[in-house]
């Protein structure tokens, strides 16, 4: 698939922590640039770049849903997981039963 990481998306005053944090929360957010720079926000979970337009399609149709909670993963669940391992980082052999699966994050803390 090719897509566009190219165009710069303006995130100024959209709640990116990153652009409009800068120097607000010391310890946590970098300071402000010095007079004459500019910021260049790269915090692993910035995304200064629109996604790619099948994600928040999916997210708008799952949101149809009017049931919301746990849910037990079904053979397309660990098939979409192994294809994709399969295509982006060639592993073989992964199994289903090779994926954990947990529904939260107090549960996965839970098990180490």
């Amino acid at each position: 698939m090719k897509y566009d990481f190219t165009s710069i998306m303006d995130r100024h005053g959209k709640d990116a922590t990153a652009i409009d944090g800068l120097g607000s929360m010391p310890g946590f957010t970098p300071d402000l640039p010095k007079e004459g720079y500019d910021a260049i926000p790269m915090w692993v979970a910035d995304m200064n770049f629109p996604t790619v337009p099948t994600i928040p399609e999916a997210i708008i149709e799952r949101a149809k849903s009017t049931a919301y909670g746990y849910f037990q993963p079904t053979d397309e669940y660990f098939d979409s997981i192994i294809k994709w391992h399969e295509t982006r980082n060639d592993v073989k052999g992964l199994t289903k039963e090779c994926i954990g699966y947990e529904n939260g994050v107090l549960a996965v803390l839970s098990l180490h």
